[in-house]
């Protein structure tokens, strides 16, 4: 490449050309995420809204994943009051009508148990 042809491109590549193109890569990233959090989100209002489709544990089951450590977040949807009288060791509580503004501490766990008695 000859040397003018470096400053031609040189002077085209300055701080606002850069600073474009990393904002529009951020905006592009942060549609792709927000596309993935609205897909997830609906996919847990289909499954409140069709109880019958949501898969079913027993307790055995669910003893046997949280002593072998899985990714496992497990929520009494009960009222604070239930809750603190007595829940799983381990769960955390949300009670149900606050599930939906909640939606973000279930991320990062590859399963989610709710219980309610």
């Amino acid at each position: 490449m000859r040397m003018t042809e470096q400053r031609v491109r040189a002077r085209y590549l300055t701080k606002d050309v850069i600073i474009g193109w990393a904002s529009l890569s951020i905006m592009i990233a942060m549609a792709i995420i927000g596309f993935q959090f609205i897909r997830d989100r609906n996919s847990w209002n289909i499954l409140a809204n069709e109880p019958e489709q949501i898969p079913r544990i027993g307790t055995a089951e669910l003893k046997s994943k949280i002593d072998s450590g899985s990714n496992l977040l497990v929520v009494d949807v009960r009222s604070k009051d239930e809750y603190e009288n007595t829940h799983i060791a381990g769960s955390i509580s949300i009670p149900l009508e606050e599930i939906s503004q909640r939606f973000d501490e279930f991320r990062g766990y590859t399963q989610i148990v709710t219980y309610c008695t």
